[in-house]
């Protein structure tokens, strides 16, 4: 196993999470559209917006009441 050294000892991680440091957003964004489309159907940008920064099962919850039972969730999500 190798070990990295740094100059100086780390004191702290920053985790970018929500869009800080890089333009996270507009990637997701990108992609939710392009996936719901290639399924057939249109989605909205207040749909695409309403799934940024709410947890996985949440956002999930908000396709399906948006579609209805008939959109294949199961394609989707993988």
């Amino acid at each position: 196993m190798s070990t990295m050294s740094l100059p100086h000892e780390m004191k702290a991680v920053i985790l970018d999470m929500d869009g800080t440091l890089l333009d996270t957003e507009a990637v997701f964004l990108a992609g939710v559209r392009q996936v719901v489309e290639e399924l057939g159907y249109a989605v909205s940008e207040e749909l695409c917006h309403s799934l940024i920064g709410v947890p996985g099962s949440q956002g999930d919850k908000h396709v399906r009441a948006y579609f209805g039972p008939a959109f294949p969730f199961a394609d989707y999500r993988c």
